[in-house]
């Protein structure tokens, strides 16, 4: 056993608040499916004893409602496997973008398996409100810091960080960065900085094309020029002016950037 392994042995530059890794979302897909599988046994077991139970018998009935309640619980655990697999998977996929450095890949509509506020109904997830841990996730990764994307989620996207709408508290994303080392300084469209990472919040037009709330959090870049590479925006193009940016976007209201530094 190794003292740093929860954190990739890597304790200067990579932190683990919740001590959760993506890992333990594979050994859940594992319990589930070992769950499964001895349902799947004991519903077929049962079948056949009320196939061969005589028909009027105490037998008969015992063995036909325990069938009936072993298809309930095998279709339940099925959906469950089903669900923690996409989670899975999806925790996977942007792990590698993030550490392939492929920022701009990273779309969070690709992410509804990733559920948060410990909600497993679907009704909150990364793709509808995960803009902001997104943010911060992509903004932590660019300053050179490893980032466990599952341990980071659960933390941003703890229950107590919900607010109205469903969103995440933007102060969880802010003590996020924080924790790991980073220093924020408010700035505005006329001072940014060149070469520098940060992380802003807006208010777009209503456009029914991308079906979710009127604000959106992104984290972007600064070239040497001071021109902008947006993170998970509607608009797609790099190393344009903030201004062109905006109108691109279709930003409306923009209260100001807050640059992070390491």
């Amino acid at each position: 056993h190794h003292l740093y392994s929860y954190c990739g042995n890597n304790p200067t530059s990579m932190i683990d608040p919740t001590g959760h890794k993506i890992e333990d979302v594979r050994d859940e897909v594992f319990a589930l499916a070992h769950q499964y599988s001895v349902a799947s046994n004991r519903k077929s077991w049962l079948k056949t004893q009320w196939d061969n139970a005589t028909k009027g018998t105490d037998s008969y009935y015992y063995f036909k409602s325990a069938y009936s309640q072993a298809i309930d619980d095998c279709f339940d655990l099925s959906c469950a496997l089903r669900a923690k697999r996409a989670e899975y998977n999806a925790l996977v996929d942007l792990q590698n973008r993030i550490d392939s450095g492929d920022y701009k890949s990273i779309r969070q509509s690709y992410y509804s398996a990733i559920p948060l506020y410990g909600d497993s109904g679907g009704q909150y997830n990364i793709a509808k409100n995960g803009c902001g841990i997104v943010a911060g996730i992509i903004a932590v990764s660019i300053t050179g810091i490893d980032v466990d994307v599952h341990d980071a989620i659960l933390q941003m996207g703890a229950a107590k960080n919900k607010i109205i709408q469903g969103a995440v508290n933007p102060i969880a994303v802010s003590e996020y960065l924080m924790q790991n080392g980073l220093t924020p300084n408010a700035s505005n469209a006329q001072s940014l900085s060149p070469n520098s990472t940060y992380i802003t919040y807006y208010k777009w037009v209503d456009d029914v094309d991308r079906k979710g709330s009127n604000w959106h959090y992104i984290c972007f870049t600064t070239d040497s020029e001071c021109n902008v590479t947006p993170y998970n925006a509607w608009c797609k193009k790099e190393n344009i002016s903030w201004e062109a940016f905006a109108n691109e976007e279709g930003i409306v209201f923009q209260p100001g950037f807050t640059q992070w530094i390491k």
